[in-house]
């Protein structure tokens, strides 16, 4: 038997088989974010997302950062970003959208099957993430997405299945602040294996200071053009 690291033991000896190079990514990456996206995401259960949630608000205490609450934590399987860099969804974004739902239609039955282990925390100088190690079922899931992918959306697919727990306002180089951060990281109780309980189709804005997010349809509830938009403006959330 492979001699793993004891945090990752657990995983790796289950899930060892069922590890898939992520062949399905798109080769064409984006160097930049755009103003405004589709998302295909997964969701998961109000008693996973809370905690979070909560870590990301104490994390928000430590080091300025977009907070992620208990309805927005998800993880994402691929990201329609349009058709150039830097530019708006183009005209004709119905079309778009009702195309990523077709997909996911076809997709949604596959969700109750994936078992995903989510892990420690990891952070980089940019964010903190959620470790995901998924199953089979995960990369089945990416493998039907790809497709039905084509040169009409050229979805970039996902690399991973972690979930975002907050993007720093700016780069801190604290060396306190910085060792805080560290301890809460490795204070969080590890979720352990889950499973998604729907997914979604969401438009992102991404605007200097703001993260705003609407979920446009759900695999549970059908369309639902009716959300809110979810705004996280990141100068108002430190009394959160």
């Amino acid at each position: 038997m492979k001699e793993y690291p004891e945090f990752l033991k657990e995983i790796c000896e289950k899930y060892e088989n069922d590890f898939y190079p992520n062949k399905f990514v798109c080769e064409t990456e984006q160097d930049t974010l755009t103003d405004e996206r589709y998302n295909v995401i997964l969701l998961y259960d109000k008693k996973i997302t809370k905690r979070i949630a909560s870590f990301s608000k104490t994390l928000n205490c430590i080091i300025p950062c977009t907070v992620y609450d208990k309805d927005n934590c998800h993880t994402t399987v691929a990201v329609f970003r349009g058709y150039e860099k830097n530019s708006k969804i183009p005209e004709g974004e119905e079309e778009i959208l009702n195309r990523l739902i077709e997909i996911a239609q076809k997709i949604k039955n596959g969700i109750k099957d994936i078992k995903i282990y989510l892990g420690r925390m990891l952070v980089n100088k940019n964010s903190v993430i959620l470790s995901g190690f998924p199953d089979k079922n995960f990369w089945k899931l990416q493998k039907a997405l790809y497709e039905e992918n084509d040169q009409y959306l050229r979805l970039r697919l996902a690399w991973g299945a972690h979930i975002t727990a907050g993007r720093f306002n700016k780069s801190e180089s604290d060396l306190e602040i910085i060792s805080r951060l560290h301890n809460l990281v490795n204070e969080f109780e590890i979720i352990k294996e889950v499973s998604p309980i729907d997914i979604a189709i969401t438009k992102f804005k991404v605007c200097p200071g703001t993260y705003e997010a609407n979920i446009l349809w759900s695999g549970l509830w059908g369309r639902r053009v009716c959300y809110s938009w979810l705004k996280f403006k990141k100068s108002l959330l430190k009394w959160w």
